[in-house]
């Protein structure tokens, strides 16, 4: 008998020979809403644009809701191999919920705009830790002044040993903070291909200058918490929503 743990999946049929599946990476990965990690480039930005727009609709109507949308400036430190240049994370509130709007045959249509428009697409789920709260009443555009910044990593270690404790209180906010919690997969005639998802956690700092958060990186408890990752990704960004 095998000791190893036995992780939820979903799969929807989008035809007779195509489906998409979602992996969970934890046994409780579709307990809770999940926030969808959008880390990609564009090829056509305002081609993408579009996409975003007619594609918040049928978020909406799951009862979806952007969380943040940002443009990197500004590369701190990491591997080239995951640069990206556009952030973006949706909450669902349930792995359900985002079967349903995918199941849409319109806004199957609308995701060709999508397959035109990026490449170098990364995308899987997280669980928040901790950070923003649970409001339905998320903006479409950010009118703050504030400065962020996302630190994205890869880490071995088991999640009990891996929160983070802000000691300071003059520390930048942190604004969100999820490790992962499902991938997405199609399946067709030819297997199963897995979206590529490098994200095992996300943390989204914010602060009233980027100096501050260019300190933060610095700081012993931001090198503390970052040493025993396998990989680590730094950046400034432009938040839009």
């Amino acid at each position: 008998m095998s000791d190893s743990p036995t992780f939820p999946e979903r799969k929807l049929a989008l035809s007779k020979t195509k489906a998409i599946k979602i992996k969970g990476h934890r046994a409780d990965a579709f307990d809770h809403q999940l926030w969808a990690v959008n880390w990609l480039n564009t090829k056509r930005s305002a081609l993408y644009g579009l996409y975003s727009k007619l594609a918040y609709t049928h978020v909406a109507k799951v009862g979806g809701r952007v969380l943040l949308k940002g443009v990197i400036t500004e590369k701190i430190s990491g591997d080239d191999e995951f640069d990206r240049e556009l952030l973006l994370i949706v909450r669902y509130q349930s792995v359900s919920n985002f079967l349903k709007m995918i199941r849409g045959r319109v806004f199957q249509i609308k995701s060709l705009l999508r397959t035109s428009s990026v490449s170098r697409f990364t995308f899987g789920f997280v669980n928040k830790i901790t950070g923003e709260g649970d409001t339905k009443n998320y903006p479409t555009a950010y009118e703050g002044d504030r400065h962020h910044l996302v630190h994205i990593f890869q880490t071995d270690k088991p999640d009990e040993e891996h929160h983070l404790f802000v000691k300071s209180a003059y520390m930048p906010t942190l604004y969100f903070y999820g490790l992962k919690a499902a991938t997405v997969a199609r399946v067709d005639k030819n297997g199963e291909k897995e979206a590529p998802y490098f994200v095992d956690g996300i943390c989204i700092w914010e602060a009233d200058s980027a100096q501050r958060l260019r300190n933060l990186v610095e700081m012993d408890d931001f090198v503390e918490f970052s040493a025993g990752n396998k990989t680590n990704n730094v950046y400034l960004f432009d938040r839009t929503i």
